[in-house]
Protein backbone atom coordinates (compact mmCIF):
# COMPACT_ATOMS: atom_id res chain seq x y z
CA UNK A 1 0.00 0.00 0.00
CA UNK A 2 1.29 2.99 -0.95
CA UNK A 3 1.90 5.83 1.68
CA UNK A 4 -1.08 8.47 0.82
CA UNK A 5 0.42 11.33 3.16
CA UNK A 6 2.43 13.14 0.17
CA UNK A 7 0.95 15.25 -3.04
CA UNK A 8 2.69 15.00 -6.08
CA UNK A 9 3.51 18.56 -6.35
CA UNK A 10 5.32 18.15 -2.87
CA UNK A 11 7.21 15.03 -4.01
CA UNK A 12 8.40 17.18 -7.30
CA UNK A 13 9.38 19.92 -5.49
CA UNK A 14 11.50 17.91 -3.04
CA UNK A 15 13.13 16.31 -5.93
CA UNK A 16 14.73 19.47 -7.24
CA UNK A 17 15.96 20.46 -3.58
CA UNK A 18 18.02 17.23 -4.12
CA UNK A 19 21.85 18.83 -3.46
CA UNK A 20 23.64 18.35 -7.02
CA UNK A 21 26.41 15.59 -7.32
CA UNK A 22 29.61 16.45 -9.06
CA UNK A 23 30.58 13.89 -11.56
CA UNK A 24 33.37 12.02 -10.21
CA UNK A 25 36.16 10.49 -12.02
CA UNK A 26 34.10 7.97 -14.44
CA UNK A 27 30.97 7.92 -15.78
CA UNK A 28 27.81 8.23 -13.20
CA UNK A 29 25.29 5.90 -12.86
CA UNK A 30 22.18 5.08 -11.57
CA UNK A 31 20.53 1.97 -10.65
CA UNK A 32 16.91 1.77 -10.68
CA UNK A 33 14.52 -1.46 -10.07
CA UNK A 34 11.24 -2.34 -12.09
CA UNK A 35 8.24 -4.02 -11.09
CA UNK A 36 5.82 -4.43 -8.49
CA UNK A 37 7.01 -2.62 -4.99
CA UNK A 38 7.78 -6.32 -3.87
CA UNK A 39 10.09 -7.58 -6.81
CA UNK A 40 12.06 -4.38 -6.45
CA UNK A 41 12.84 -4.94 -2.92
CA UNK A 42 13.75 -8.12 -3.60
CA UNK A 43 15.73 -6.93 -6.22
CA UNK A 44 17.36 -3.90 -4.40
CA UNK A 45 18.43 -6.66 -1.64
CA UNK A 46 20.72 -8.76 -4.28
CA UNK A 47 22.04 -5.58 -6.21
CA UNK A 48 25.21 -5.73 -4.54
CA UNK A 49 26.40 -8.34 -6.81
CA UNK A 50 25.37 -6.11 -9.96
CA UNK A 51 27.41 -3.65 -8.66
CA UNK A 52 30.66 -5.42 -7.95
CA UNK A 53 30.85 -7.23 -11.53
CA UNK A 54 30.38 -3.52 -13.31
CA UNK A 55 33.08 -1.96 -10.77
CA UNK A 56 35.28 -5.09 -11.00
CA UNK A 57 35.59 -4.24 -14.86
CA UNK A 58 34.18 -0.88 -16.06
CA UNK A 59 34.85 2.79 -14.17
CA UNK A 60 31.34 3.40 -13.01
CA UNK A 61 30.26 5.62 -10.34
CA UNK A 62 27.07 4.64 -8.95
CA UNK A 63 24.90 7.19 -7.19
CA UNK A 64 25.43 6.85 -3.27
CA UNK A 65 22.52 4.84 -2.08
CA UNK A 66 21.38 7.32 0.17
CA UNK A 67 20.51 9.78 -2.75
CA UNK A 68 19.19 6.94 -4.78
CA UNK A 69 16.85 6.15 -1.75
CA UNK A 70 15.45 9.51 -1.25
CA UNK A 71 14.81 9.61 -5.36
CA UNK A 72 12.99 6.23 -4.28
CA UNK A 73 11.26 6.57 -1.69
CA UNK A 74 9.82 9.76 -2.43
CA UNK A 75 8.34 8.59 -5.99
CA UNK A 76 7.23 5.50 -4.39
CA UNK A 77 5.19 7.73 -1.84
CA UNK A 78 3.19 9.62 -4.06
CA UNK A 79 -0.27 9.18 -3.70
CA UNK A 80 -2.00 7.77 -6.66
CA UNK A 81 1.22 7.29 -8.46
CA UNK A 82 1.35 4.56 -11.19
CA UNK A 83 4.80 2.14 -11.51
CA UNK A 84 4.73 4.03 -14.61
CA UNK A 85 4.67 7.31 -13.12
CA UNK A 86 6.90 6.00 -10.39
CA UNK A 87 9.47 5.00 -13.35
CA UNK A 88 8.71 8.54 -14.58
CA UNK A 89 9.39 9.88 -11.80
CA UNK A 90 12.46 8.73 -10.65
CA UNK A 91 14.21 8.84 -14.34
CA UNK A 92 13.44 12.76 -13.93
CA UNK A 93 15.63 12.74 -10.71
CA UNK A 94 18.28 10.99 -12.25
CA UNK A 95 19.04 14.30 -14.20
CA UNK A 96 18.95 16.34 -11.08
CA UNK A 97 21.84 13.72 -9.99
CA UNK A 98 23.81 14.01 -13.56
CA UNK A 99 23.41 10.21 -14.29
CA UNK A 100 24.82 10.09 -17.23
CA UNK A 101 23.61 6.42 -17.65
CA UNK A 102 20.63 4.17 -16.07
CA UNK A 103 20.60 0.91 -15.07
CA UNK A 104 17.25 -0.23 -14.88
CA UNK A 105 17.11 -3.70 -13.79
CA UNK A 106 13.07 -5.43 -13.72
CA UNK A 107 11.94 -9.09 -13.24
CA UNK A 108 9.09 -10.71 -14.19
CA UNK A 109 7.56 -13.95 -12.44
CA UNK A 110 5.99 -16.94 -13.95
CA UNK A 111 5.02 -20.68 -13.37
CA UNK A 112 8.79 -23.02 -12.80
CA UNK A 113 10.81 -19.44 -13.87
CA UNK A 114 12.21 -16.09 -13.19
CA UNK A 115 12.76 -13.75 -15.98
CA UNK A 116 15.17 -11.15 -15.19
CA UNK A 117 15.91 -8.14 -18.07
CA UNK A 118 18.63 -5.59 -17.63
CA UNK A 119 18.15 -2.16 -19.60
CA UNK A 120 20.43 0.71 -19.85
CA UNK A 121 19.07 3.80 -20.88
CA UNK A 122 20.84 7.34 -21.79
CA UNK A 123 20.49 10.81 -19.66
CA UNK A 124 17.13 11.49 -22.23
CA UNK A 125 15.46 8.72 -21.16
CA UNK A 126 16.49 6.38 -24.53
CA UNK A 127 16.89 2.59 -24.35
CA UNK A 128 20.38 1.89 -25.69
CA UNK A 129 20.76 -1.80 -25.04
CA UNK A 130 18.64 -4.76 -22.95
CA UNK A 131 19.55 -8.26 -22.63
CA UNK A 132 17.12 -10.97 -20.97
CA UNK A 133 18.28 -13.80 -18.92
CA UNK A 134 16.46 -16.46 -17.08
CA UNK A 135 16.45 -18.59 -14.28
CA UNK A 136 14.57 -22.20 -13.39
CA UNK A 137 12.50 -21.84 -9.98
CA UNK A 138 10.31 -19.65 -8.45
CA UNK A 139 12.62 -17.79 -5.97
CA UNK A 140 12.98 -14.19 -7.12
CA UNK A 141 15.83 -13.39 -4.89
CA UNK A 142 18.05 -16.59 -5.51
CA UNK A 143 17.61 -15.77 -9.22
CA UNK A 144 18.70 -12.62 -8.57
CA UNK A 145 21.28 -13.76 -7.01
CA UNK A 146 23.10 -15.69 -9.59
CA UNK A 147 21.81 -14.03 -12.85
CA UNK A 148 23.10 -10.52 -11.84
CA UNK A 149 26.82 -10.53 -11.94
CA UNK A 150 26.00 -12.40 -15.47
CA UNK A 151 23.75 -9.45 -16.78
CA UNK A 152 26.48 -7.16 -16.13
CA UNK A 153 28.97 -9.26 -17.86
CA UNK A 154 27.13 -9.51 -20.81
CA UNK A 155 26.26 -5.76 -21.19
CA UNK A 156 30.43 -5.06 -20.36
CA UNK A 157 31.14 -7.85 -23.09
CA UNK A 158 28.41 -6.06 -25.57
CA UNK A 159 29.58 -3.28 -25.12
CA UNK A 160 33.08 -4.07 -25.61
CA UNK A 161 33.78 -2.39 -22.23
CA UNK A 162 35.30 -5.97 -21.31
CA UNK A 163 37.02 -7.40 -24.46
CA UNK A 164 39.70 -9.03 -23.41
CA UNK A 165 37.52 -11.35 -20.92
CA UNK A 166 35.13 -12.11 -23.52
CA UNK A 167 37.28 -13.63 -25.45
CA UNK A 168 39.01 -15.49 -22.75
CA UNK A 169 42.25 -13.91 -22.06
CA UNK A 170 41.12 -12.49 -18.66
CA UNK A 171 40.36 -14.13 -15.95
CA UNK A 172 37.08 -12.28 -15.09
CA UNK A 173 34.56 -14.84 -17.67
CA UNK A 174 36.96 -17.93 -17.86
CA UNK A 175 38.02 -18.45 -14.34
CA UNK A 176 41.33 -17.73 -14.85
CA UNK A 177 41.86 -20.68 -17.29
CA UNK A 178 42.90 -19.42 -20.41
CA UNK A 179 40.33 -21.30 -22.20
CA UNK A 180 38.26 -19.68 -25.19
CA UNK A 181 35.27 -19.63 -23.50
CA UNK A 182 32.68 -16.76 -21.46
CA UNK A 183 30.55 -17.67 -19.07
CA UNK A 184 27.02 -15.78 -19.43
CA UNK A 185 24.23 -17.39 -17.10
CA UNK A 186 20.78 -18.26 -18.30
CA UNK A 187 18.69 -20.95 -17.52
CA UNK A 188 21.26 -22.11 -14.40
CA UNK A 189 24.16 -20.51 -16.85
CA UNK A 190 25.94 -21.82 -20.28
CA UNK A 191 29.04 -21.53 -21.75
CA UNK A 192 30.16 -19.71 -25.01
CA UNK A 193 32.68 -21.02 -27.33
CA UNK A 194 34.71 -18.54 -30.39
CA UNK A 195 35.70 -20.76 -33.22
CA UNK A 196 39.12 -18.46 -34.51
CA UNK A 197 37.97 -19.61 -37.74
CA UNK A 198 35.32 -17.72 -38.16
CA UNK A 199 34.83 -15.03 -35.28
CA UNK A 200 31.33 -16.59 -34.38
CA UNK A 201 30.85 -17.29 -30.50
CA UNK A 202 28.92 -20.70 -29.82
CA UNK A 203 26.64 -22.04 -26.91
CA UNK A 204 29.17 -24.54 -25.76
CA UNK A 205 26.16 -27.02 -24.50
CA UNK A 206 22.58 -26.33 -26.17
CA UNK A 207 20.10 -24.63 -24.26
CA UNK A 208 16.46 -25.52 -23.86
CA UNK A 209 16.53 -29.07 -25.30
CA UNK A 210 14.59 -30.23 -28.66
CA UNK A 211 12.11 -28.09 -30.40
CA UNK A 212 10.54 -26.91 -33.53
CA UNK A 213 12.20 -25.02 -36.37
CA UNK A 214 10.23 -21.61 -34.95
CA UNK A 215 10.54 -22.41 -31.37
CA UNK A 216 14.01 -22.48 -31.86
CA UNK A 217 14.30 -19.65 -33.58
CA UNK A 218 12.62 -17.38 -30.55
CA UNK A 219 14.98 -19.65 -28.04
CA UNK A 220 18.12 -18.44 -29.60
CA UNK A 221 16.65 -14.40 -29.80
CA UNK A 222 15.57 -14.59 -26.26
CA UNK A 223 19.03 -15.53 -25.18
CA UNK A 224 19.88 -11.82 -25.28
CA UNK A 225 21.55 -9.43 -28.31
CA UNK A 226 22.90 -10.98 -31.05
CA UNK A 227 22.34 -14.89 -30.47
CA UNK A 228 20.14 -16.04 -33.52
CA UNK A 229 19.68 -19.65 -35.07
CA UNK A 230 22.43 -20.37 -37.12
CA UNK A 231 22.76 -20.13 -41.46
CA UNK A 232 22.89 -23.23 -42.79
CA UNK A 233 26.84 -22.37 -43.82
CA UNK A 234 27.22 -20.95 -40.17
CA UNK A 235 26.28 -24.64 -39.11
CA UNK A 236 28.44 -26.39 -41.51
CA UNK A 237 31.37 -23.91 -40.01
CA UNK A 238 31.66 -26.26 -36.80
CA UNK A 239 31.92 -29.50 -38.97
CA UNK A 240 35.23 -31.44 -38.08
CA UNK A 241 36.30 -34.49 -39.94
CA UNK A 242 34.15 -35.10 -42.66
CA UNK A 243 35.60 -32.71 -45.94
CA UNK A 244 32.79 -33.21 -48.25
CA UNK A 245 30.13 -31.19 -45.47
CA UNK A 246 33.06 -28.91 -43.89
CA UNK A 247 33.17 -24.72 -44.82
CA UNK A 248 34.21 -24.98 -48.15
CA UNK A 249 33.57 -28.83 -48.85
CA UNK A 250 32.14 -30.37 -52.21
CA UNK A 251 28.70 -30.28 -50.31
CA UNK A 252 26.80 -27.74 -52.47
CA UNK A 253 24.40 -26.73 -49.91
CA UNK A 254 25.23 -23.37 -48.39
CA UNK A 255 23.39 -19.95 -47.00
CA UNK A 256 23.67 -18.91 -50.72
CA UNK A 257 22.53 -22.07 -52.23
CA UNK A 258 19.48 -23.86 -51.01
CA UNK A 259 17.71 -25.49 -53.19
CA UNK A 260 16.89 -29.38 -52.70
CA UNK A 261 16.98 -30.21 -56.30
CA UNK A 262 20.04 -27.99 -57.38
CA UNK A 263 22.82 -27.92 -54.36
CA UNK A 264 21.85 -30.73 -52.56
CA UNK A 265 24.63 -33.49 -54.01
CA UNK A 266 26.05 -36.95 -52.69
CA UNK A 267 28.75 -35.11 -51.44
CA UNK A 268 26.30 -34.11 -48.43
CA UNK A 269 26.02 -37.33 -46.85
CA UNK A 270 29.65 -38.68 -48.06
CA UNK A 271 30.71 -39.60 -44.30
CA UNK A 272 30.13 -42.28 -42.66
CA UNK A 273 28.36 -42.26 -38.87
CA UNK A 274 30.49 -43.95 -36.19
CA UNK A 275 29.87 -44.82 -32.94
CA UNK A 276 31.31 -42.81 -30.66
CA UNK A 277 32.88 -39.96 -32.64
CA UNK A 278 31.54 -36.76 -33.14
CA UNK A 279 32.15 -34.39 -36.38
CA UNK A 280 32.02 -31.35 -34.69
CA UNK A 281 34.99 -29.42 -32.68
CA UNK A 282 36.27 -30.85 -29.36
CA UNK A 283 34.96 -27.87 -27.93
CA UNK A 284 31.33 -28.34 -28.18
CA UNK A 285 29.41 -30.85 -26.31
CA UNK A 286 25.77 -31.52 -26.06
CA UNK A 287 23.59 -34.84 -28.11
CA UNK A 288 25.70 -35.85 -30.71
CA UNK A 289 22.28 -35.46 -33.31
CA UNK A 290 21.08 -33.20 -36.10
CA UNK A 291 20.42 -29.40 -35.68
CA UNK A 292 18.26 -26.83 -36.78
CA UNK A 293 19.66 -24.02 -39.34
CA UNK A 294 17.64 -21.08 -40.04
CA UNK A 295 17.57 -21.48 -43.68
CA UNK A 296 14.65 -22.70 -45.19
CA UNK A 297 14.81 -24.57 -48.91
CA UNK A 298 14.32 -22.28 -52.03
CA UNK A 299 12.16 -24.68 -53.32
CA UNK A 300 10.38 -26.44 -50.51
CA UNK A 301 9.80 -23.50 -47.73
CA UNK A 302 8.15 -26.73 -45.38
CA UNK A 303 11.75 -28.11 -45.20
CA UNK A 304 14.57 -26.17 -42.97
CA UNK A 305 18.19 -27.29 -44.02
CA UNK A 306 20.36 -29.20 -40.67
CA UNK A 307 23.42 -31.07 -39.98
CA UNK A 308 23.91 -33.89 -38.40
CA UNK A 309 27.02 -34.16 -36.54
CA UNK A 310 26.89 -37.71 -35.69
CA UNK A 311 27.75 -38.53 -39.35
CA UNK A 312 28.60 -35.10 -41.00
CA UNK A 313 25.80 -35.02 -42.57
CA UNK A 314 24.09 -32.28 -44.47
CA UNK A 315 20.07 -32.66 -45.14
CA UNK A 316 16.57 -31.43 -44.44
CA UNK A 317 14.09 -31.48 -40.94
CA UNK A 318 10.15 -31.10 -41.59
CA UNK A 319 9.49 -27.56 -40.00
CA UNK A 320 5.59 -28.24 -40.49
CA UNK A 321 2.95 -26.53 -43.01
CA UNK A 322 -0.79 -25.88 -43.08
CA UNK A 323 -0.98 -26.59 -39.72
CA UNK A 324 0.87 -29.32 -39.33
CA UNK A 325 3.36 -29.41 -36.63
CA UNK A 326 7.18 -29.69 -37.77
CA UNK A 327 9.85 -32.18 -36.00
CA UNK A 328 11.32 -31.42 -32.95
CA UNK A 329 15.68 -31.23 -32.99
CA UNK A 330 18.25 -29.49 -30.86
CA UNK A 331 19.59 -25.76 -31.70
CA UNK A 332 23.01 -24.37 -31.09
CA UNK A 333 22.83 -20.27 -30.96
CA UNK A 334 25.18 -18.01 -32.57
CA UNK A 335 26.58 -15.03 -32.25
Amino acid sequence: MRNTAWSWGLVVSALCLLPSLALAEGENVFLLFGGSEQEQKALEAEANSFRSAMLKHADYVFVADQERMVVMAQCRAEMGVSLDEERACQLRATKRLMAQRVFELRARQQKGRVELTLTVLNDDGGTIYETIMEDEGDELSTAARRLFPSLALAYLCDSEKLTSACSGSGDAVSGGTGANVSTISTKRGFETWTDASSGLEWQVEPTGGTMTWEDGKKHCRGLGTGWRLPDISELRSLIRGCSETEAGGSCGVTSTCLSYSQCRTDACVACDAKRGKCYWASELGGDCAWYWSSSLFDDDDGYAWSVDFSGGYVYGGYVGYDGYVGYDGPVRCVR
